[in-house]
C-alpha cells in the first residue's frame, strides 16, 4: 500500500500540471476570438500555479525518500518525477 502512495504523488503531480497545460491551451483559443480575454487575471494565475508547482517539485523528492520502503519503488518514483520536471 506504501508504495502505491508513493508513486501516485509523483503521478498526481504530473497530472495536475498536464491540467494546467490544458488550461493554458484553452485560454490560449479562446484569445483568438477575444483579444482581450482573461489579459488581467491569467497573470496572476499562472504565476500562482509557477510558484505551487515549485512547490510541489521540491517536496516529491523528500516524500519519496521518507516514505519508501523499497528500492526499485523508489527509483520509479524518482524516474517519474525527473520526467515531470524535464517536460
Amino acid at each position: 500500500m506504501n508504495s502505491l502512495v508513493i508513486i501516485l504523488y509523483p503521478l498526481s503531480l504530473l497530472i495536475f500540471i498536464l491540467l494546467q497545460g490544458s488550461f493554458y491551451w484553452a485560454i490560449l483559443i479562446r484569445r483568438l476570438s477575444n483579444p482581450q480575454f482573461g489579459s488581467g487575471s491569467v497573470p496572476k494565475l499562472y504565476g500562482g500555479f509557477r510558484i505551487l508547482d515549485l512547490v510541489l517539485l521540491i517536496s516529491v523528492f523528500p516524500f519519496i525518500v521518507w516514505n519508501t520502503q523499497s528500492f526499485q519503488v523508489a527509483i520509479l518514483a524518482t524516474l517519474i518525477r525527473f520526467v515531470i520536471c524535464y517536460n
